[in-house]
C-alpha cells in the first residue's frame, strides 16, 4: 500500500483536511456539523464510524468505516491494549482497522487530519504517523477531564502529547490539565466551537410577563437537571406563573419527569425531548431566561464550553448558571448573567426569581450576552483561527525519529 512518505514543503492555500470523529452528524454534537461545513480556507472531509440524522454536508466526503465504535469497551479491549503495548498507545488502530484507515488517507490525501476528541486522536495516531500526515486533536470536555481517570487512557495521552504538533481546547482551564500531562504551551490553542451568531436573534418577548426560562442540553449527570428543577420550584414559589422548556433526552429523563410531579411543578415544566436545531433556535427566541446547572459529575466528567449556554447569550437572553468549568469563560456574573456554586440549587433558585420579578434587569443583561456572543463567540471568526492552526500544522511532520515509534 502507498503511503505519504514525504514532507509537504510549502501549504496549499486549500490545504486538505481529513476531520475525523466517532460519530457524525449526532444532534447532541451540531457544532461538529457546522464547523465541517463552515470550513472556507481548507478543504475538508469526514471520517467517523457512526453516522448521525443531521443531514447536509453537501459535496464533502463523508467515510463511516465498518469497525467497532467504541473498541476501548468491552472484553475486546484487552486484546488491543496487548496489541497496543509495544507504542505505548493503548487505544490505536491495529489490524484491519488500520489498514482501512491508511486505504482512506491514500484516497483522501489529507495535508492534516483533526481529530475530535483524544480517545479518537489516540486511535487515529498509528495511521497518521506511518503515513506522515500531522495530527491535530481537538479537546473537549470529558477526554481531559472524566476520561483521565482511565489509566490506560491516561498513559496513553500522557505518552503521546508531546507528538501532536498542535492541540486545540475549547476553555481556558483545560491548558493547566493538557500542560500538567506535559503538552508544550505554544502547541495549546484555546479555540472555543462558537454559534452561529447570524441565525440567533433577540428574543421578542424578552421582557414579558410571566417569564419564562429554558434549558437545553442532554439529561445526564454533569448536566444536574434535577438542580435545575430543584431551583426552578424555589423560584416558583416567590414568583408564580413561570414556566420552564426543557430541550433534551437522556438517562435521567424519567428521574426528572418524576422529580416534577414530586416537586409539585409537573404543570409549569414542559419536557419537549430532543430537537432539531430550527427548534431550539425557536425556543430560545420565546425564551426570557436561559439555565443550565453543571456540575462536576461523580466520575469526575466536566463541562467543555457549553455550546447550548453561546447559543443563548447570542440570542441575547441572561443565563443563570453554575461556576463550573468553561462557563466562567462564558458568563460575566452581574453582567450577562449569574452564576452560582455547583449544587447550590437554591441559590439558584434565588436568581432565577430576581430575573423572573425583574423584565429591565432582564433587557440589560440580555443585551450585553448578545454583545459578549458577537463579540467572542461569533462561530466564523473562531473557524477562521482554528483553520489558521491547521495549515500552520500541515508539513509538520514526521519529525526526526517520530515515525520509527510506529512500527
Amino acid at each position: 500500500m502507498k503511503h505519504q512518505t514525504e514532507v509537504r514543503g510549502r501549504v496549499a492555500r486549500m490545504a486538505r483536511v481529513m476531520v475525523v470523529c466517532r460519530r457524525f452528524g449526532s444532534t447532541s454534537e451540531v457544532w461538529l456539523h457546522r464547523q465541517v461545513t463552515s470550513f472556507r480556507r481548507v478543504r475538508p472531509s469526514v471520517v467517523c464510524w457512526s453516522r448521525g440524522p443531521v443531514p447536509g454536508v453537501g459535496e464533502i466526503p463523508v467515510v463511516v468505516l465498518p469497525f467497532n465504535p467504541m473498541p476501548h469497551h468491552g472484553a475486546g479491549r484487552w486484546l488491543l491494549r496487548l496489541r497496543n503495548l509495544p507504542q505505548r498507545n493503548f487505544y490505536g488502530a491495529v489490524g484491519a482497522e488500520r489498514d482501512a484507515l491508511e486505504g482512506v488517507v491514500d484516497a483522501l490525501t489529507p495535508e492534516v487530519i483533526l481529530c475530535h476528541f483524544g480517545t479518537v486522536a489516540l486511535r487515529v495516531m498509528p495511521t497518521a504517523m506511518r503515513c506522515g500526515v500531522p495530527l491535530v486533536v481537538h479537546f473537549h470536555g470529558i477526554d481531559i477531564t472524566g476520561a483521565l481517570s482511565d489509566r490506560w487512557y491516561h498513559w496513553s495521552l500522557r505518552h503521546w502529547l508531546p507528538h501532536f504538533p498542535a492541540m486545540v481546547i475549547v476553555a481556558e482551564y483545560q491548558r493547566e490539565i493538557l500542560r500538567s500531562l506535559g503538552a508544550r504551551n505554544e502547541r495549546i490553542h484555546l479555540i472555543p466551537c462558537g454559534v452561529p451568531i447570524e441565525n440567533l436573534t433577540v428574543p421578542t418577548g424578552l421582557g414579558a410577563l410571566p417569564c419564562r426560562f429554558v434549558s437545553v442540553g442532554r439529561l445526564v449527570d454533569k448536566k444536574s437537571p434535577l438542580s435545575t428543577l430543584r431551583g426552578f420550584a424555589r423560584c416558583l414559589g416567590q414568583v408564580p406563573g413561570c414556566q420552564l422548556r426543557i430541550v433534551g433526552d437522556g438517562p435521567l429523563l424519567d428521574d426528572a419527569r418524576r422529580a416534577a410531579e414530586e416537586l409539585g411543578i409537573a404543570r409549569q415544566v414542559t419536557f419537549l425531548g430532543s430537537q432539531p436545531r430550527e427548534v431550539v433556535a425557536e425556543e430560545l427566541a420565546g425564551a426570557s431566561v436561559f439555565v443550565q446547572h453543571s456540575v462536576t459529575s461523580a466520575s469526575g466528567d466536566m463541562e467543555g464550553w457549553p455550546v447550548a449556554i453561546g447559543e443563548a447569550m447570542a440570542a441575547g437572553l441572561p443565563v443563570v448558571a453554575t461556576r463550573h468549568a468553561g462557563i466562567t469563560d462564558q458568563v460575566a456574573e452581574g453582567d450577562s448573567g449569574f452564576l452560582v456554586a455547583e449544587h447550590d440549587w437554591q441559590a439558584m433558585g434565588e436568581r432565577m426569581a430576581r430575573l423572573a420579578r425583574d423584565p429591565e434587569l432582564r433587557l440589560r443583561m440580555g443585551i450585553r450576552s448578545r454583545a459578549t456572543a458577537v463579540s467572542r463567540f461569533d462561530q466564523s471568526q473562531l473557524i477562521a483561527r482554528l483553520e489558521d492552526v491547521l495549515q500552520a500544522a500541515c508539513g509538520v511532520w514526521p519529525a526526526q525519529g517520530s515515525r520509527s515509534l510506529i512500527k
